[in-house]
C-alpha cells in the first residue's frame, strides 16, 4: 500500500531519529523486537526484510517483505492471531524511517526510528583503540539476552560464544564478528544480541573513540 510522506516532516526531524538508533539492525520495545534487513536488489531499488517477534518469548509472530524504489515511502501489514502488524518504510538513500504499529483493535504497540547508512570504511592508519590495552573496557548499559536455541536445548548445549565488537563514538555496536563460535545456532544467536547493546562511550585523552571489545557470551541448558 502506498503511502505519501508529509512535507511537514523535516530533514532535522529525520537527523534526531537517526542518532536514536544509529548503526542498530532492530527496534526495540517491551513488546516486541522489530529486524530489518536491507538490501540494494538493482538500480534505486531496495528491498526490506522484517521480522517482527514477541519481546517476551522471543517467538517469530510475523514476516513483512516489500521493495521500494528511489525515495517513494511504502508500508505493508499482514495478520497473524488476530493482531495486525504494519510497516512503514521511508527511504532517504541508504538510510530509511521505520514506523511499526501493532493492534487487535485497539492499538498494542508502536516503534519508530531510524537506521544510518552504512558506515565507510576508515582509512588503514585511523584504527581504533582496544579495551585492555589502550583504554579501559567499556561498561554495558544497555545489554540484550542472548537466545538459547531450541536446537540447543535438544542437544543439552554449553559453553560460550566470544564475540568483537567495534563501538562508535556514541557507544552503539557498528560491527561485530564472531571470535569463538558454538554450533546449534548459538553464534549467531550471540552475534544478534550483541549487536543490539549500548555501550558508554569510552573516552581517551577525554575525548570520544571508537574502541574494539571482546564479549563473552555464557549459554548453558
Amino acid at each position: 500500500m502506498k503511502t505519501i510522506m508529509k512535507s511537514t516532516l523535516t530533514i532535522a526531524a529525520m537527523v534526531s531519529l537517526f542518532s536514536v538508533a544509529a548503526f542498530a539492525d532492530a527496534l526495540r520495545s517491551d513488546k516486541h523486537l522489530v529486524k530489518i534487513d536491507a538490501k540494494s536488489v538493482g538500480g534505486n531499488s531496495r528491498q526490506y526484510d522484517v521480522q517482527v517477534f514477541d519481546g517476551e518469548s522471543r517467538n517469530d509472530v510475523a514476516h513483512l517483505k516489500l521493495t521500494i524504489k528511489g525515495d517513494t515511502p511504502e508500508e505493508i501489514e499482514t495478520t497473524a492471531n488476530g493482531t495486525r502488524y504494519r510497516v512503514r518504510i521511508v527511504p532517504y538513500g541508504e538510510a530509511y524511517l521505520v514506523e511499526f504499529t501493532a493492534d487487535n483493535g485497539q492499538m498494542i504497540d508502536t516503534i519508530r526510528g531510524g537506521f544510518s547508512a552504512p558506515a565507510k570504511s576508515k582509512p588503514a592508519d585511523a584504527k581504533p583503540a582496544r579495551a585492555g590495552r589502550d583504554v579501559n573496557a567499556p561498561a554495558v548499559i544497555r545489554r540484550v539476552d542472548a537466545v538459547y536455541t531450541e536446537e540447543a536445548k535438544a542437544a543439552g548445549a554449553a559453553g560460550s560464544v566470544i564475540v568483537e565488537v567495534l563501538i562508535d563514538k556514541s557507544g552503539f555496536v557498528r560491527d561485530a564478528r564472531v571470535l569463538t563460535p558454538m554450533g546449534h545456532g548459538l553464534s549467531e544467536s550471540a552475534l544478534d544480541a550483541v549487536k543490539q547493546w549500548r555501550f558508554d562511550p569510552t573516552k581517551q585523552d577525554r575525548k570520544p573513540v571508537e574502541v574494539l571489545h571482546e564479549v563473552t557470551i555464557e549459554f548453558k541448558p
